[in-house]
Parts: structure tokens; C-alpha cells; sequence
């Protein structure tokens, strides 16, 4: 039989939910991710190259639209600093509402139409030449698409926690979750390498924001809060500064916090600088590399059924740490894309690459949401409190601080390199990079607290 999480601090399991999930409920709750993933995938790999496109594509008729490609990383970094106070806002909020319609359906249904918006006048500059103007535009898109990101994602993450009622339960939800993410990712991929070089950024843009709308829409309908058997009116009675205090006094949530950024940058460092690489060695078009990418994203999609089966044999522990080594070991590989002198081998071979990659990219996405969940439990177990959508609001600051970092550090290699004359460095070194990321990633989580014994099979 499958274990049920107890109910914290009694020993005692939770009821059995009153109506248990179906395929199609989680399915809705997962499409969430598809729509989040569709957005954050284009916002990290494509606004750069949009505003700051790299010479061949320029010589191919793109338009640079900011002066610096440095200007614009750095103005994008800056406009993540609204998530420093929007994420743990938004999950704050969402823990102390009490409303007839839950805590977390008010705060997806209010920011899911702002966030399309914002996402849409991104790809609309100002001005059409290199302008200071458009880099600061594109700050203000961004933060506003971060700001709204935050509003939904913050409360339906913290769903999962509540509408899944045991270890297997959680694997199994958020195994799904992972493959709509993956497949948000991917779809976002492929839409760009077609449409991009055809139509324009722009337009693929908007193709994407359609889908992405769709998925938002299908969360919101989906399970209802109190479906895994909790009371919908529980909320959290911390202030702010007591709840902010108790969560950064979390071990464990430090631990896993680090882990999953430092991963979580490394794989979006490869994402962004794989547009510069692919353009310098290989002769790909714009949105080319992200057809190259997208064999490791169904890598990855094929390879989630292996991290859950690992996380329930192993613990999350011990299968997050042997997914991060793998990324350490392989990410660097990378860099010696277009190394062989012929184009066809060098696309083969990066392709390979990125297939490699898959069982690292199941690891990231399968597994640390059930591992954030086992974190809300323990709080639970501390404070007497119910405060998962500010643990997930944090994890959603970490999410979106790696897209506004990722590409600064893209951008300073490129110009370091630049400024020595070798671009062509630059371009290799976003592989050891983001292996070196995925390296201090494991380090931290390392510290994390060994599982209880897995679950076995039913």
C-alpha cells in the first residue's frame, strides 16, 4: 500500500481525499507549468538576441536595438529586483487569504491576463535602431512579466502540496508537471525554430503567448483547493516579518534553496548562450539552437519516469544530487561545439550533447517541487503554520533570478572575450560555466537532510 503523509504533528495520517484526482485533473493542474514554462523558456533564450542579435544574424537582416549588449543584460538583471519583494509577496498574500473561492484561485485568475499582456508588448520596442530607450523598455516589460509571473505561480505551486496527499502521489503529480514543463519548454523551442526565421521573433512570440494563455486558463479551472483532503479555509497567521524570519531560519529550505538555484542557473546559462554558439560554429540561424536544444528536452521528457523511479528507490536526496553530478560532468562538453570542421558532424555531435543532458534536465524537473513540499511539512511541524505559497514564492524568485542572471553572465563572457579578441572563446566557455554553476549547486544541497527510508512499491 502507498504511505500516507501524516498529518504534521500528530503522526496521524490525513484523511482520504474526499474525491481523488483524476488523469484529466492533473493534467489541468499540470497545464499551469506548460503556460509558465512557454513564457520563461522565450524570455531567457530570445530577449537578448532579439534586442543584442548576434552578427550573423544581423547579417542576415536582424536589427540591433540597444547600443550594448551589456546595458541591456545588466537592465534586465535589475528588473529581477522586483521579484525580491513580488515572490514572497505573492506567496504571503496567497497563505493569509481567506476567501469563499480558496487562498491560491483569486491571485492565478487576477494575474494570469496581466501576465500575457506584458509578455506581448515585450517584442514591441519604442524605437526601431539601437536605443538606450528600447533597453529600458524592455526592463519594464520584463518586470512587469516577473510581477505577474509571481502573482500566479507562488499560489499554484503551493497547490501541490495541498492537492496531493502522499509521497507517491506528489512523485506521480509532479512527474506530470515536469512533462508539461518540459513540453512547454520544447513546444516554445520548436514554435521559434520555425517561426522566427520565417515570420520574425515577434511573431513567434505571439504564437507563443496564444498557448500559453490556453494553459493559464486550463489551470485555473482545474483541481479545486481542497481536493487532496484539506480544509480550504486554513491559512497562515504569521505577519510578515515573523513568516520571512521563519523561513530563513529553515535549514533545509536554505540548503534545497541553494541546490536548485545554482542547478537551475547552469541549465539556463546553456540555454542562453547556446543562441551565440550555435550562430558563431555552426552557421544556425536564429531560433536554430533551439531545435538543437529541444533533442535534450525530449531527453529529458523521456527520462522523468527514471527520476521518479530513482527518488522513490534512492530518496530526493541522493537522486537530486546524482542528477546535478551528471549535468557537472556533461555540461561542459558543450563547449567543444563545432570543434569538428564539418558543420553536419558539429550539429550531430551538439545534438548529442544535449540528448546526454536529458537524465540531468529530468532530475531538475521532476524532483525538486515534491522535495519543497517535504519542506512545507517540516515547517508545518515547527510552526503550527500553513505557509507553502511563500516557500514556493521563493522558489519562484529563484526561478526567475536565474533568467535575469544567466543572461548578464552570457553577455560579460561575451564581452570579455570580445574586448581579448576571441569571441570564439566566449562561446566555448557557457558549457564549464554552467557546469561550474550545476558544481556549487551540489555542494549546497549536499548539506540537505537525508530522506526517511523510501516508499516501496505497491
Amino acid at each position: 500500500m502507498t504511505a500516507q503523509r501524516p498529518e504534521p504533528g500528530t503522526g496521524q495520517p490525513l484523511p482520504s481525499p474526499v474525491r481523488p484526482l483524476t488523469l484529466t485533473g492533473k493534467a489541468a493542474y499540470a497545464m499551469g507549468h506548460f503556460g509558465l514554462s512557454l513564457v520563461g523558456y522565450v524570455v531567457v533564450a530570445y530577449v537578448m538576441p532579439f534586442y543584442d542579435p548576434p552578427e550573423a544574424a544581423e547579417a542576415e537582416g536582424a536589427r540591433r536595438l540597444v547600443v550594448s549588449g551589456a546595458l541591456m543584460g545588466l537592465i534586465i538583471l535589475l528588473s529581477r529586483n522586483v521579484d525580491y519583494v513580488a515572490d514572497p509577496l505573492a506567496g504571503f498574500l496567497s497563505d493569509r487569504l481567506r476567501s469563499r473561492w480558496g487562498r491560491r484561485k483569486p491571485f492565478m485568475v487576477a494575474c494570469a491576463p496581466g501576465l500575457i499582456i506584458s509578455f506581448v508588448l515585450l517584442w514591441h520596442p519604442p524605437v526601431g535602431e539601437p536605443s538606450a530607450a528600447n533597453a529600458v523598455f524592455a526592463g519594464i516589460a520584463c518586470a512587469a512579466v516577473f510581477v505577474f509571473i509571481a502573482g500566479f505561480g507562488a499560489p499554484y505551486l503551493a497547490l501541490l502540496a495541498e492537492i496531493a496527499t502522499s509521497e507517491r502521489e506528489r512523485l506521480q503529480l509532479a512527474g506530470i508537471q515536469g512533462a508539461f514543463n518540459l513540453a512547454g519548454i520544447a513546444t516554445a523551442a520548436l514554435f521559434f525554430s520555425w517561426i522566427a526565421p520565417r515570420w520574425g521573433v515577434a511573431h513567434a512570440a505571439h504564437a507563443v503567448a496564444v498557448l500559453a494563455a490556453v494553459a493559464l486558463v486550463a489551470a485555473c479551472l482545474g483541481p479545486r483547493e481542497g481536493a487532496g483532503g484539506h480544509a480550504v479555509h486554513r491559512s497562515s497567521q504569521l505577519g510578515l516579518r515573523r513568516s520571512l524570519l521563519s523561513t530563513f531560519t529553515n535549514l533545509p529550505f536554505l540548503f534545497y534553496w541553494g541546490g536548485y538555484y545554482f542547478f537551475w542557473l547552469g541549465l539556463l546559462i546553456l540555454l542562453s548562450g547556446m543562441e551565440y554558439t550555435c550562430a558563431e560554429f555552426l552557421g544556425v540561424r536564429v531560433g536554430g539552437s533551439a531545435l538543437i536544444l529541444s533533442w535534450g528536452l525530449l531527453c529529458g521528457l523521456l527520462c522523468l519516469p527514471l527520476a521518479s523511479w530513482l527518488a522513490l528507490r534512492w530518496g530526493h536526496r541522493r537522486a537530486f544530487l546524482a542528477a546535478q553530478l551528471w549535468f557537472v560532468v556533461l555540461a561542459p562538453a558543450l563547449g567543444l561545439v563545432g570543434w569538428h570542421a564539418d558543420r553536419e558532424t558539429g550539429l550531430w555531435l551538439a545534438r548529442l550533447g544535449a540528448v546526454l543532458l536529458g537524465p540531468a534536465i529530468a532530475g531538475l524537473f521532476a524532483l525538486p517541487y515534491t522535495i519543497l513540499a517535504e519542506v512545507c511539512d517540516r515547517d508545518h511541524e515547527r510552526t503550527g503554520e500553513y505557509r507553502e505559497a511563500m516557500y514556493f514564492g521563493f522558489q519562484g524568485m529563484m526561478f526567475k533570478a536565474g533568467i535575469g542572471f544567466a543572461p548578464l553572465m552570457v553577455a560579460a563572457i561575451m564581452e570579455v572575450a570580445a574586448a581579448g579578441s576571441s569571441p570564439e572563446l566566449g562561446c566555448r566557455l557557457f558549457g564549464p560555466a554552467a557546469g561550474l554553476s550545476a558544481l556549487v549547486a551540489a555542494a549546497v544541497f549536499w548539506w540537505y537532510p537525508r530522506d526517511e527510508p523510501a516508499l516501496k512499491s505497491e
